[in-house]
């Protein structure tokens, strides 16, 4: 179905009917719809994203829309392309239109469109400052995407964030080009059956070559057709190249294995990435893992009480024995994620939810539940345990906000003229 719905009566109408429309989203499996976007397509445009589902005949369609941009003097900053179509006129044409719309900051475009000649026409970009890979087809492998996404000498010259579907190795070898931008974010979402020596290097060979990053990404899972979604721990020590990017403010892991690590390991995080404000550590693994990985709920605090700028943390936690009142000197945490971490049973709830409001600020938010990514790329049924663990998170949610509000109203009952 179209996203964007025109009455009939308008399409007499002379010109454009909005004529300082400034975005435009089109999302169709129906051809019959390109008269309709035609419409929409005038000078004042900078933002189209297209979301095409119909293969190679929509491919087709969506780029007659393009090829208009140009002679009606259409010069887009973001550019958004979701289709499925390896068509080759298609990607042919794309690369010229990308070459004509010297404005654009923004581009993202499905994996297997990153062409050698629509990564040239990408790199002559003065301007670009973003290019992401958008999602595919579930059922794809990304095993032979990105290989031609690359940097030469001179192209891609004000390129900061960068997203990707490809392999670690794919991703490493291009992190091991003698010439590429500076990043300040880079997103990677591999599939493929998990191998320690591949993580090491591709953390390895990122931290050579960009040490300076701020931001990364790390989403690792494996290939649909591999059975394989449970397996031991992934330990930290595969991570620890990354302590060579002290720039580090915000690095999200995420995968169907646990992560292992200790009280040292947490140290040498926070002496590494002092300025961190959101640490995710894959908080959202395979529940069906052995229950001796993990980490005890003590350890949210241990993280809050390390890391002066935390503000959103994801952990994985398998134990909730609370010995003492958690050591931090006031609430800290705008987000804790706790995925599909064990659920406290009903004697524990109210002693974690005391714990809990402690070092959520009392506007923060308390998430339970598997990521996105999760979600699409393991296609795991639901089960009882799954959900209990859910529900039973949420209603920890709901009594830290019971409690937060209840020391409001002492607060106020302390001061009425809320002086």
């Amino acid at each position: 179905m179209d996203q964007i719905l025109i009455h009939r009566s308008n399409l007499m109408s002379s010109g454009s009917i909005f004529p300082n429309l400034a975005e435009v989203v089109w999302q169709t499996s129906d051809p019959s719809t390109f008269p309709y976007i035609t419409l929409f397509l005038v000078p004042s445009v900078v933002s189209l994203e297209i979301n095409c589902n119909g293969g190679n005949r929509l491919a087709h369609v969506c780029i007659e829309a393009l090829e208009l941009l140009e002679p009606r003097q259409i010069y887009l900053s973001f550019l958004e392309l979701r289709m499925s179509s390896h068509d080759q006129t298609f990607l042919y044409k794309l690369s010229t239109v990308l070459a004509s719309q010297t404005r654009l900051v923004r581009v993202g475009l499905p994996p297997y469109s990153a062409t050698r000649q629509v990564v040239r026409a990408l790199g002559r970009l003065p301007g670009l400052e973003e290019y992401f890979a958008t999602f595919f087809d579930e059922n794809q492998s990304v095993r032979d995407f990105g290989k031609e996404f690359d940097w030469e000498l001179d192209k891609f010259p004000v390129l900061k964030r960068v997203t990707l579907y490809t392999s670690l190795a794919d991703a490493t070898s291009l992190m091991a080009r003698p010439h590429q931008p500076r990043l300040n974010r880079f997103t990677l979402s591999s599939r493929e059956t998990f191998l320690d020596s591949n993580v090491y290097d591709f953390c390895s060979t990122l931290s050579r070559n960009q040490s300076s990053i701020t931001r990364l990404n790390l989403l690792i899972y494996p290939v649909p057709q591999s059975e394989l979604t449970t397996g031991p721990p992934m330990s930290f020590g595969l991570f620890h190249p990354l302590l060579h990017c002290r720039g580090l403010t915000e690095l999200r892991l995420e995968s169907h294995l646990v992560l292992a690590y200790d009280c040292e390991d947490v140290g040498r995080m926070a002496s590494a990435w002092p300025d961190m404000s959101t640490l995710s550590l894959c908080p959202d693994p395979d529940f069906h893992v052995d229950l001796d990985n993990g980490q005890p709920l003590p350890t949210v605090s241990a993280f809050t009480r390390s890391f002066a700028y935390l503000r959103k943390l994801g952990l994985y936690i398998n134990t909730l024995d609370i010995d003492t009142p958690p050591n931090v000197p006031h609430a800290e945490l705008a987000v804790l994620d706790l995925g599909t971490s064990v659920a406290p049973s009903d004697g524990s709830m109210s002693s974690v939810s005391e714990y809990l409001a402690k070092i959520i600020e009392p506007l923060g938010n308390l998430k339970a539940g598997r990521s996105v990514s999760h979600v699409r790329f393991l296609r795991l049924d639901d089960t009882d345990e799954y959900d209990t663990r859910v529900a039973r998170w949420e209603t920890i949610a709901a009594n830290i906000g019971k409690i937060h509000e209840s020391g409001k109203d002492r607060m106020r009952g302390r001061n009425p003229l809320g002086k």
